[in-house]
């Protein structure tokens, strides 16, 4: 019986874009040679091509050890680059792209798909509006005929994102650059900073027709929608219920995206660290104060619509600043601590957000603690629970015209310091190791 060589039948298949057939002979082909990369490779793109995308980045990752020859693996973490691309994953899809470059330019033989990543890698810097580190991307293609067209396309989007012309040699200003090429950054830390937070507020909002009011519109929908929901669980008049919903869930929506945006900032900007001196801990805080400014404007804008339809306020709202310096300690702190974890553990994502789900349901953001008083393990439950001492720092002052305690002040305070202990003690930790994970 003659023996059939399934790899290279597998290749006859994948040729016609056969890749159910071609799956089924590789498969039959790492059998009888086991631990072979370029079988391994084609399987997994076998799979990726059927749509099994799972299955496939397992595979593509087991062609990507150390003793993987780097053709192979270069073109094995492009093709997981793109995989968490199509997924929408741009953070994942960055890490591999950026690791693929590293391998692909060792090689003469593959420049096209060395070209390709740089193209795909731009886009997933588009994508999640880091439009600067696009364009350097975008940049590197100028010249390829066969990017022309589609280059010059997103560049002119980046370019117009950012407000500048395309005929300038950069799209970050004099200024920005000089505070991140000094030779003594720690110098400009402040000015750094500072102009990286005004570029990506002014890039977020340029070319919204809404701008910034939609910051304004966005939790006024959410005030009124679960204003009708819940007012009726909390025996409350609509118009009572909606300022007790305003004193919690603007600070918890600035909690929210605090967390979530500083969770991914350092390995997002890893193209920047691996380039400048700048430590790892400024881009948290850089997303810090760009939801500060959200969170400010917000809550500003909507404090001006319930005092003209005749809210009550009192004096006692002139506590509000210290509230909010407190509170934005209790953020930097749970923020520095979950992105120096997802440098190493990127699915941490997913389970922050659940956390964050169920401490907004179990606290008192939703519910006054009075409609539990005929259940004293649930009002134990919210007396132990430190979000309702932190939500109790604007709540008193807005809603029941009452100064916080000093069991709030001292709750608050308390969580502050140790969540920026814990934060900047697992930071110091581990910042030397973050460059061997992006």
């Amino acid at each position: 019986m003659e023996d059939i060589d399934y790899y290279k039948k597998g290749l006859e298949w994948l040729n016609v874009k056969n890749y159910n057939e071609a799956e089924s002979c590789f498969w039959k082909a790492l059998i009888e040679q086991d631990g072979e990369y370029e079988v391994k490779f084609n399987l997994a793109f076998s799979l990726e091509m059927q749509g099994h995308f799972d299955e496939a980045l397992l595979i593509y990752k087991d062609v990507t050890t150390p003793d993987s020859p780097s053709e192979i693996a270069g073109n094995a973490l492009f093709r997981i680059g793109w995989i968490y691309m199509n997924k929408s994953d741009h953070v994942f899809a960055i890490k591999y792209f950026t690791f693929a470059l590293e391998l692909l330019k060792k090689s003469e033989d593959i420049q096209d798909v060395y070209k390709e990543c740089f193209y795909w890698l731009a886009l997933s810097y588009e994508s999640i509006e880091q439009y600067m580190l696009a364009l350097d991307y975008y940049k590197k293609l100028d010249g390829d005929e066969k990017w022309a067209d589609d280059v010059t396309f997103h560049k002119n989007i980046c370019y117009e994102k950012i407000g500048l012309n395309p005929n300038q040699d950069t799209p970050i200003n004099k200024e920005f650059i000089s505070s991140i090429s000094t030779k003594n950054p720690s110098s400009n830390n402040f000015t750094f900073v500072w102009l990286y937070v005004k570029s990506m507020i002014v890039i977020r909002y340029r070319g919204a027709y809404l701008g910034l009011i939609w910051n304004l519109i966005q939790p006024m929908l959410y005030l009124l929608v679960l204003g009708f929901v819940f007012a009726a669980f909390n025996n409350a008049p609509i118009e009572e219920y909606v300022l007790y919903l305003f004193a919690g869930l603007v600070p918890w929506r600035f909690f929210e995206q605090g967390v979530m945006s500083m969770t991914d900032s350092i390995l997002i900007n890893s193209r920047i660290t691996s380039s400048t001196r700048m430590p790892y801990i400024y881009f948290p805080l850089i997303q810090l104060g760009i939801a500060l400014v959200d969170f400010m404007s917000a809550f500003f804008a909507l404090s001006v619509i319930f005092l003209l339809l005749n809210a009550h306020w009192h004096v006692q709202i002139l506590i509000l600043p210290l509230s909010i310096i407190v509170f934005t300690l209790i953020i930097a702190g749970a923020g520095i601590i979950t992105s120096s974890l997802f440098v190493f553990f990127q699915d941490i994502k997913s389970l922050i957000q659940m956390c964050l789900m169920l401490m907004l349901f179990t606290s008192t953001i939703f519910f006054k603690i009075e409609i539990f008083s005929g259940h004293p393990f649930k009002v134990m439950f919210l007396r132990y629970d430190p979000v309702c001492y932190w939500i109790r720092l604007f709540q008193k002052p807005i809603f029941y015209g009452q100064l916080p305690s000093l069991m709030d002040w001292t709750v608050s305070i308390i969580s502050a310091v140790v969540l920026l202990a814990i934060g900047l003690l697992i930071y110091n930790k581990t910042q030397r190791r973050f460059y061997y994970y992006m």
